[in-house]
């Protein structure tokens, strides 16, 4: 445990490396409460709380949780099985402390409280993720330092962490990057982490909770709102760039309003072409056609007319709390539009054949097959004494003449030249 790490904020725990006293007689009791505590800490400082396991017992948060205080030695062998007889847990349980280990270990729980450090590779167990997010690494960018990076990059990494950070007083919000690569707005006090959350969660109301369980005065929100419009500015502009990239190689483009949809060719094996819907520049969702329906083929129409992609976008429409207002006028022009550029692609087609068929009409092919070989002096030479040859040896007048392959050798004699 380093200088920034502590066990829990408001929650009266025993720490990490001494084990709870089984002289208490309600022990099972204050740590399967204690165990809710954090839980309930953890949703308040990140959002969310997360749980895992090997296992196809479907463990609860709290199941998962107590085990991962087990491995944290905050809880003993005995303690641990009183709590699952007291409050009847799905946590299969040996008496033997070394299997019971073994076992816990093939389960490989994992939770919001089992920490990863990336540095260091290690999983460390506490309320918040304090190596990763605490204020240096975050608000002054040491890590970039140990990375090895050039001066100049890192004198942009600190420039890019001063855009995102805001403060005022002893409070401060900046942006960190966990180690999936994932955006969270992390929150100080005093320069100590006291929250962070997912930059796609609803962060904005979280903050005001937690800020409201600190008792942080309701006017530091302003910082929250100066992050989130740099945010959503960086955002928008990013997604400007993507929308462009698809605009410029989309076949067709429909838009009204914030709605705008393109077509564009398929990108995955066995699919057909590619729908997309944007909202402000943002992609929303996208509808793939199958196999070999592409426009100009007459399946692609008729699944227009059937409004196929129709359910995904406003499906995905609803989970944005968007409402979709020109999908029926886009479905229709879009097929009027593949049904022009059928009939065009197939009397192009039609053209090409003709021109092809024309090209052909004045040509002689009895030259083609009438054509005689041409061979030099020297060959034909040679060939007028195979000829000479076979016409002794076939003549009719010849005692083992045959007139019918006298004839074939006269032909050859034409074919020759000679």
């Amino acid at each position: 445990m380093n200088e920034y790490e502590q066990l829990s904020f408001n929650i009266n725990l025993p720490q990490s490396i001494k084990k709870c006293k089984t002289t208490t007689k309600n022990i099972a009791k204050k740590i399967y409460e204690d165990t809710e505590k954090i839980k309930d800490e953890i949703v308040l400082r990140r959002g969310y709380f997360y749980s895992n396991a090997n296992t196809d017992l479907k463990l609860t948060d709290i199941e998962n949780l107590l085990l991962a205080r087990y491995e944290n030695n905050e809880i003993t062998h005995k303690q641990l099985k009183k709590i699952i007889q007291t409050y009847k847990l799905d946590i299969p349980f040996i008496n033997n402390k070394s299997k019971f280990d073994k076992l816990i270990e093939r389960l490989s729980p994992y939770n919001s409280y089992s920490c990863y450090d990336c540095s260091t590779s290690e999983t460390y167990y506490n309320v918040l993720e304090v190596r990763e997010f605490n204020y240096d690494q975050i608000v002054n960018t040491i890590w970039a330092t140990k990375d090895k990076y050039t001066k100049e990059k890192i004198q942009e990494i600190k420039e890019l962490a001063k855009k995102h950070t805001f403060n005022k007083d002893d409070i401060t919000i900046s942006v960190g990057i966990d180690c999936n690569e994932y955006f969270q707005i992390c929150l100080y006090k005093s320069k100590s982490l006291i929250g962070y959350f997912h930059s796609e969660s609803d962060y904005y109301k979280n903050i005001e909770k937690l800020f409201k369980y600190e008792k942080i005065d309701i006017k530091y929100m302003k910082l929250v709102d100066l992050l989130k419009n740099r945010l959503d500015y960086e955002k928008q502009e990013e997604n400007k760039k993507h929308f462009n990239k698809f605009k410029n190689n989309a076949k067709y483009t429909f838009k009204k309003g914030k709605e705008c949809y393109m077509l564009h060719d398929k990108i995955c094996e066995n699919k057909g072409d590619v729908l997309r819907c944007f909202i402000n520049y943002e992609k929303i969702s996208e509808y793939h056609f199958e196999e070999n329906h592409t426009m100009g083929t007459l399946e692609f129409e008729k699944d227009l007319v059937k409004r196929l992609p129709k359910e995904l976008f406003l499906k995905d429409a609803k989970t944005n709390n968007i409402k979709l207002s020109y999908i029926d006028n886009m479905i229709n022009n879009l097929n009027e539009f593949a049904f022009k550029y059928r009939v065009k692609k197939n009397a192009e087609k039609d053209k090409q054949y003709r021109q092809q068929r024309d090209s052909y009409s004045n040509y002689d092919f009895n030259n083609l097959f009438n054509s005689k070989p041409k061979y030099s002096s020297g060959e034909k030479e040679k060939l007028k004494k195979i000829y000479k040859t076979l016409a002794i040896k076939f003549h009719p007048d010849m005692p083992n003449g045959d007139p019918e392959i006298m004839k074939l050798v006269n032909k050859l004699k034409e074919e020759w030249g000679i």
